[in-house]
């Protein structure tokens, strides 16, 4: 089948960052699993499966620098790396994050944790994905950066804040630790999340362009990170409260392990589920998506740094509250009011933020793609109708004409006209992103375009 667009070759540089980036990034994996699986003391089995990770691991490098040196086989030696050096990744990650975070409290709990927030985060990356109206993203690329936020962001985080703990209690004595201590987390899990970011949009630069893109990505790194860290919260919570005996003079205001693991999850699930991970994770991915089509090299690095202040700034925020405003586990009342407050206030003004540069970012997408559309219009190749315009650049009005489709010629009617649109809206974008970095038209790319339109068109005109 034809694509609609042809993938922007990518420089030799981009292949050796990723290598360089991905060997960094597995050896600071290893090192924290190979500490927190010792210090934990994990079976001799696990030993034995990192050992069996990392050489799936190193021969994906290898065939990475296959990849390199061959360029007639580069689609296939990346395919082979890529396979091997995921199996790897995601067997550090099984022994780190499984066993080390979530199997203290017992399989039973740390299952009943993963049951709890599927929903919430099921529904929060429909929201995210619902938010990019002119050009869903596909559901496998965002189940992958879930997934590689709740993997391995977590681990970085993991390595980040030990090493920053040890130079703290060595160099930072007294009054100024208290400060460190309360930066470290906003800076360590953004940085780390934006290092999950940025490698995203290494993998899917064709589909990491303009801020509405780069917020619902980052959003989506945010919403996986959040969906682990509440795991762990509510497991080690569990943890710890069960090995307590309940204090009688508490009476009331006494927390057992299960209402600990509950009020974790409506913080992080709830509260937290915008106002929080998500929120941050996405001003950097709206820093890096904004990168992606600003032409300067010095304007590409200024976005994606301010992207990722705001981002420190604002975890930054909602840490700070604890200490601007401490408030004791037994005045239930106070707690009531002050959980609510410590998000809206602290980080609603960042998601406030957020939504507003969204909505800037589709209107300017929306106004460039209707001047692309239009020109194809003028053009009279077939690509794209004029009464075909308004509709394109309507989610509802696609939607509704994809439904009235089904309704008179079935399901196959359906999928060719959502294809149909799709292929009009990635041509219209291929040209506008261009424009945007001041590049020349890609001529190869924008004529298969035209032909995969007209193919589909075809093949929609033979559903009646």
């Amino acid at each position: 089948m034809t694509v609609a667009v042809s993938r922007p070759a990518r420089p030799l540089r981009a292949f050796l960052g990723a290598g360089a980036i991905g060997v960094l990034l597995l050896v600071a994996m290893a090192i924290t699993s190979v500490a927190n699986v010792r210090s934990h003391g994990a079976p001799q089995w696990t030993g034995w499966f990192g050992l069996v990770a990392g050489a799936l691991a190193l021969a994906g490098g290898v065939y990475g620098l296959r990849a390199v040196r061959e360029p007639t086989r580069r689609s296939s030696h990346l395919r082979r790396a890529l396979l091997l050096f995921g199996l790897g990744l995601f067997g550090w990650l099984v022994v780190m994050d499984v066993f080390t975070y979530l199997l203290l409290a017992g399989p039973e709990v740390a299952l009943a944790a993963a049951l709890a927030c599927v929903p919430t985060t099921g529904l929060a990356l429909l929201a995210v994905r619902w938010l990019d109206r002119y050009d869903s993203q596909p559901w496998p690329y965002l189940l992958a950066a879930l997934i590689w936020g709740a993997l391995a962001a977590t681990l970085l985080v993991s390595l980040s804040e030990t090493l920053w703990q040890m130079a703290n209690y060595d160099l930072v004595p007294g009054q100024p630790l208290e400060i460190s201590i309360a930066f470290m987390a906003g800076s360590n899990e953004e940085v780390a999340k934006g290092v999950a970011v940025f490698l995203l949009y290494l993998v899917l630069r064709e589909r990491f362009q303009g801020v509405v893109a780069g917020i619902v990505y980052g959003a989506a790194v945010g919403i996986g990170f959040n969906f682990l860290e509440t795991m762990t919260y509510i497991a080690h919570l569990y943890y710890l409260f069960s090995g307590l005996v309940p204090d009688p003079k508490a009476g009331p205001a006494w927390v057992g392990p299960l209402a600990a693991g509950v009020a974790q999850w409506f913080i992080r699930q709830i509260l937290g589920m915008f106002l929080g991970h998500p929120t941050y994770t996405a001003l950097i991915g709206a820093g890096i998506g904004a990168a992606a089509v600003l032409p300067k090299r010095h304007q590409r690095f200024l976005s994606i740094l301010g992207g990722l202040l705001l981002a420190v700034a604002a975890h930054f925020s909602w840490d700070a509250w604890a200490s601007l405003f401490p408030t004791s586990s037994s005045n239930a009342l106070l707690l009531l009011i002050s959980i609510p407050a410590r998000n809206v206030l602290m980080t609603g003004p960042f998601t406030v933020v957020v939504l507003l540069v969204l909505v800037m970012g589709l209107e300017v997408e929306g106004a460039g793609l209707r001047r692309q559309l239009e020109q194809e219009v003028a053009a009279a190749g077939g690509a794209v109708g004029a009464e075909e315009v308004p509709v394109l650049l309507s989610a509802w009005r696609r939607l509704d004409s994809r439904y009235a489709a089904f309704a008179l010629r079935g399901w196959r009617a359906y999928s060719r006209l959502s294809q149909l649109q799709t292929a009009q809206l990635r041509l219209a974008r291929l040209k506008w992103q261009r424009q945007q970095q001041g590049r020349p038209a890609d001529a190869e790319s924008e004529a298969a375009g035209r032909s995969r339109i007209l193919e589909l068109r075809q093949a929609l005109a033979a559903e009646d």
